[in-house]
């Protein structure tokens, strides 16, 4: 899909950081605001990636 997950200033997160955004992922999937915020934000984040403080990007074509 060519997509990262980053930290909101653009580095890599942490796998730490990475396992807690998977964690609320699946604690928030099932409410109702974190299934449509990513329609309403300007970053397009969901709940999960509010609380990590994270943002999916596309990944640059050019570098694997």
């Amino acid at each position: 899909m060519r997509i990262t997950v980053r930290d909101l200033d653009g580095t890599k997160i942490s796998f730490g950081r990475a396992l807690f955004r998977n964690i609320l992922k699946l604690l928030t999937i099932v409410s109702i605001i974190g299934i449509f915020l990513p329609f309403f934000t300007s970053r397009k984040q969901a709940l999960h990636d509010i609380i990590a403080f994270t943002v999916v990007l596309k990944r640059d074509t050019r570098s694997n």
